[in-house]
């Protein structure tokens, strides 16, 4: 099953969903394909690049997770991205004894966080402080988790839609529209579960939004069983190239249950959790 074919035209005048996007680069695979995910999602304000060095110690105590050599060495790689793409760009070299805590707070003077991720599994990437499982339960902004589109596709030309049609998600689909707009992605309405008449009529409008904003009337898919579960093998199905998620910022013993943490982790493809 494919997403539909999007029949609208898109123009460079669409707005950017994200007018200031933060991206954490390291050097690793995962990294460069959050710069090229966040340089096509960049609007005219460009795109950040942070690295932040942990070296610690000295002689045999001597570790670091980034030293400071292949620190400026992954963000040149990725000004040189952003200098072929014809985006803007400026670079952060940070120090710190804790990187999750220092791209957090840096984190809150950008609407988009981007990241990328390694494919760990939830609960190891938890327990041993994984960034990107730091990041889904702690970021104050929108969260881009990075993976590699499916084959033969691009990013972001397939748009899954996770939601449950409820005003909480409506700054999820505002996003899958200006997304569409502006990539000329396609759209696929997800919900897990068949809702009450209020949950169908939320579907419903949420349909009418995008159509009116896309020129397309996005499918609605109602499928049951576990959310986390049925979003994530419905992007497999799919083959989408981009999963869009509302969170409700849970912490503590509640995030454990968390569905945008259990489909960021899991997920064959890019995901956007989306803040508020």
């Amino acid at each position: 099953m494919q997403p539909q074919e999007t029949q609208f035209e898109t123009s460079d005048a669409d707005p950017a969903t994200f007018e200031h996007i933060l991206c954490a680069v390291d050097g690793s695979r995962g990294s460069k394909v959050a710069v090229e995910q966040a340089l096509t999602l960049a609007g005219p304000a460009g795109v950040t690049f942070i690295a932040v060095t942990d070296v610690r110690g000295s002689g045999a105590m001597h570790m670091a997770t980034l030293g400071p050599q292949h620190a400026e060495e992954a963000l040149a790689r990725a000004e040189a991205a952003a200098k072929d793409a014809g985006v803007e760009t400026s670079s952060i070299l940070r120090h710190a004894d804790d990187v999750r805590d220092a791209l957090l707070e840096q984190a809150r003077r950008y609407d988009l966080l981007a990241l990328g991720t390694h494919g760990a599994k939830r609960r190891a990437g938890v327990l041993l402080g994984d960034i990107a499982a730091t990041a889904l339960h702690r970021s104050p902004v929108a969260v881009l988790l990075a993976r590699p589109a499916p084959f033969g596709n691009s990013f972001p030309a397939g748009v899954l839609l996770a939601t449950d049609g409820s005003p909480s998600t409506h700054t999820a689909a505002e996003a899958a529209a200006g997304i569409a707009r502006r990539h000329g992605a396609s759209i696929t309405l997800l919900h897990a579960g068949f809702g009450a008449p209020d949950v169908r009529r939320g579907l419903v409008e949420q349909q009418a939004l995008l159509a009116g904003r896309t020129g397309v009337e996005p499918p609605i898919l109602e499928l049951p069983g576990s959310v986390a579960h049925v979003i994530v093998e419905t992007a497999h199905d799919l083959s989408a190239s981009l999963i869009l998620i509302g969170s409700r910022m849970l912490t503590g013993i509640r995030s454990l249950g968390s569905v945008s943490e259990r489909v960021g982790q899991t997920a064959p493809c890019s995901v956007l959790v989306l803040r508020g």
